[in-house]
């Protein structure tokens, strides 16, 4: 079986940093969840990475459980 690998729910984020490698290695659509929480978002666009990641850490920064990728 040939084809794509598919993350699911695997807890990869907890800073800017890891955002930005997470985006670059998984590519766009992504949905972002902040784990525990049940908030989430997807960008879609490069135009949407700064604002919509910006309120998706910090959601996970007070749940502090970090962010996981939602395919």
């Amino acid at each position: 079986m040939g084809g794509k690998l598919m993350m699911c729910r695997k807890e990869v984020i907890f800073t800017p940093g890891q955002l930005v490698g997470a985006i670059r290695a998984h590519g766009l659509p992504i949905t972002l969840e902040a784990a525990g929480s049940g908030v989430e978002t997807c960008i879609s666009s490069v135009f949407q990475v700064a604002r919509k990641s910006r309120r998706i850490l910090q959601v996970a920064q007070v749940m502090g459980n970090g962010l996981v990728i939602n395919d």
